[in-house]
């Protein structure tokens, strides 16, 4: 980003500084006292040393925001900033969007901090609204270092949790799979209690001794089981049919699970993996 303009606020502190400082010097004035002329000349140097140095804190400077790979609407995300020196020392500098904001107490070289953003609403977003600014040494005075440019971000639907609905296989035509277990399963789901068709090498003995009953392992059925999710009707509630809709791929993603995803414009096949995923919540943030 490139920097665009400064600007100076007076803060509270700095107002009654500088009444101060008017009210000497119209004493000094008034009665020819010396020793106001030398406070009044002192109060003015240290407001432009102030100032001077607040602004040469934001000289040398340059940054780059790295957005995280998962951005979700009226969640907070972490971005990374880098913020380098390239000479000399800054001091208690804020770095602001509208979207958020962090404070580096110092900075000498190259630092590296979380950034963290709150975006309100799913879709592409654009922080463009960059600055940095400083009150340092005194306080009196912030000063504004402004940059142009933007920066853009795939912003994903809030995940919404729902509970989590009976699982089809598409490549049988619809009809349903094996239910949520099964030795098929590389992960496990829980306890539950023995079933007489559950075989024996499910039984979990560690806790089959602890509760006095038969405990058996219960499996995620991972093999030929598909997720369809759809929203192919816009209908009251959408924001939050695509908030449950998101979850949903979270969840199945989590669960290892093939997902096919059915919009009101356009399908999407089944499918696993991380590109995969990536592919449905864009789907989801566009819809």
């Amino acid at each position: 980003m490139i920097p665009k303009r400064y600007r100076v606020k007076i803060t509270s502190s700095g107002y009654i500084y500088i009444i101060i400082t008017i009210v000497l010097s119209v004493g000094a004035v008034n009665t020819g006292n010396n020793l106001l002329y030398l406070m009044t000349s002192l109060m003015l140097a240290l407001m432009f040393l102030s100032g001077l140095s607040s602004l040469a804190n934001l000289f040398f400077l340059d940054f780059s925001i790295i957005p995280s790979q998962e951005v979700f609407a009226e969640i907070p995300a972490r971005f990374n900033l880098t913020m380098t020196r390239r000479r000399g020392i800054s001091f208690f500098l804020s770095c602001e969007t509208r979207f958020g904001s962090v404070q580096l107490p110092i900075i000498k070289g190259t630092i590296e901090t979380p950034l963290w953003l709150k975006l309100p609403k799913r879709g592409k977003a654009s922080i463009e609204s960059f600055r940095i600014h400083s009150g340092f040494p005194l306080g009196f005075f912030r000063r504004y270092k402004a940059y142009s440019g933007s920066l853009e971000v795939m912003v994903y639907p809030r995940p919404i949790p729902r509970v989590f609905p009976t699982l089809t296989d598409r490549s049988r035509g619809g009809e349903k799979s094996s239910p949520f277990h099964g030795e098929l399963g590389d992960e496990i789901k829980g306890l539950r209690d023995y079933r007489q068709a559950d075989p024996l090498k499910w039984v979990d003995w560690k806790a089959t001794a602890r509760k006095g009953d038969m405990v058996v392992r219960d499996f995620y059925s991972l093999e030929g089981d598909t997720l369809v999710i759809d929203v192919s009707k816009r209908q009251s509630g959408w924001e939050r049919r695509l908030s449950e809709a998101c979850y949903l791929i979270l969840e199945g993603y989590r669960r290892k699970l093939s997902i096919a995803l059915i919009l009101p414009d356009r399908e999407i096949e089944p499918g696993r993996g991380e590109k995969h995923k990536k592919r449905l919540l864009e789907a989801l943030s566009l819809a």
